[in-house]
């Protein structure tokens, strides 16, 4: 085991070594009309030249866990993809102070129904793109290759009247996971098909003014991901090949040999949730909550006294405001009930456990989708709508299908925490 692990590191750490040492500049074709990239001449040119240890990074998650999603927060206002009855998309942006809900379209006189609209998104290829924020932009993420297009990443601007094509992959390649960013850079985790026998995976690098992509780091173990990035710090989470051992890794960018492991434990002794600086790790053996700084090194231990029997009915939701951690249970449904998911928030604080009993429209908790000042926006329900979209079989075919549109609110902390329904909602004009 502990051999085992000591591989893994010096792996890694030799792999950081080799810090951008493969470089490509993105092709500059591209299916819709954008206006071509910055190659060479925006604010990334000295930050390019610099040498490995001369970079900086300020890394903080840019989207959801799982990557690329449906909607995203910019601090300011929520953006998210609507699917039309057509078969396409628009994207629409809720303003948190306002409670205003528009198309991301700046043309009072736009219909909002063709590719001549700033908020329109053609997926027509049976490929779903997701939603990224940083940098006061918004990027449009598609993270596979279709039969008509390349993964790529579109830039748009914060009210939509402006959206190039930042860069493209390869048809052999695609993005997996999360995508973190500072000012400069995206950084995320790209999977190449060498052949059909051969996969490689490595922590990618993307200039957020030229599009130019270079490997930070190989990753010799298909198993091994981001799970969480602060400052100039990844934390990666590698899995042995027999998937019984598990360890958490931090390796700094800046200094590759300051690196070192986090965590190890025996699969499934322990589940995490990494949320900025925050590691919440639960233990299965003593239902003990831990949470570490992971820039400090402080820890905090909480102590759950309900007995868990079931690990596949626990879920860490994880950290959302103040250094808290979510949580849930699941009872199962039965032959007289419906299956109830019980959501509860630990403070690490003063080792409070406190059950959340807001609910949604489905009868599930509230999900919090950002912070905002002294409140949350949460989405509170979700509304149905028959679309029709592009059959996977035949692309010049519609098949139904439905979609669902998140119905926000706001609500302050202190009402969330008291489980009061004190909710202001959005407007839905659009």
């Amino acid at each position: 085991m502990q051999k085992q692990q000591c591989l893994i590191i010096l792996t890694l750490i030799a792999m950081v070594i080799t810090l951008f040492t493969s470089c490509r500049t993105p092709t500059s074709s591209f299916s819709h009309s954008f206006s071509a990239p910055n190659d060479g001449t925006g604010g990334l040119s000295d930050q390019n030249n610099k040498s490995a240890t001369e970079i900086t990074f300020q890394l903080k998650l840019a989207g959801s866990p799982a990557g690329a999603g449906p909607y995203v927060s910019s601090g300011k206002g929520f953006y998210q993809l609507d699917y039309t009855a057509e078969g396409q998309a628009n994207i629409l942006y809720s303003d948190y102070t306002s409670l205003q809900q528009v198309y991301l379209c700046n043309r009072p006189e736009c219909l909002h129904n063709n590719d001549t609209c700033n908020s329109f998104v053609d997926v027509s290829d049976q490929i779903l793109p997701g939603l990224v924020y940083c940098n006061s932009y918004l990027l449009l993420v598609t993270p596979t290759a279709g039969k008509n297009t390349l993964a790529n990443i579109q830039k748009i601007s914060e009210d939509g009247s402006q959206r190039i094509l930042l860069t493209e992959f390869p048809a052999n390649e695609r993005l997996l996971g999360a995508i973190y960013a500072d000012s400069f850079q995206l950084v995320t985790t790209r999977e190449t098909s060498i052949n059909s026998n051969t996969i490689e995976r490595a922590i990618i690098s993307i200039n957020l003014e030229t599009g130019t992509i270079k490997t930070l780091l190989q990753l010799d173990n298909n198993s091994s991901s981001i799970c969480g990035a602060f400052e100039s710090n990844l934390i990666i989470k590698a899995i042995s090949a027999n998937n019984r051992d598990c360890s958490l890794l931090k390796i700094d960018l800046s200094n590759p040999t300051n690196s070192f492991t986090i965590k190890n434990w025996k699969i499934p002794e322990c589940f995490e949730n990494i949320t900025d600086t925050d590691l919440f790790l639960y233990n299965t053996s003593d239902n003990s909550f831990l949470r570490r700084d992971l820039k400090s090194g402080q820890e905090w231990i909480v102590n759950f006294n309900a007995q868990v029997d079931n690990l596949g009915l626990f879920h860490l939701v994880g950290g959302t405001f103040d250094h808290q951690l979510l949580f849930d249970l699941t009872t199962p449904e039965t032959k007289s009930s419906a299956a109830l998911v019980d959501r509860y928030i630990i403070n690490f604080e003063n080792s409070s456990i406190d059950k959340i009993s807001l609910l949604d429209n489905r009868n599930r908790p509230i999900s919090i989708v950002a912070e905002f000042d002294d409140s949350l926006i949460c989405i509170i329900g979700y509304s149905e709508r028959h679309v029709m979209i592009s059959d996977p079989a035949d692309s010049n075919n519609l098949i139904a299908a439905v979609s669902y549109t998140p119905q926000l609110a706001r609500i302050s902390k202190n009402d969330y925490l008291k489980s009061n329904p004190n909710f202001d909602l959005f407007a839905t004009t659009a």
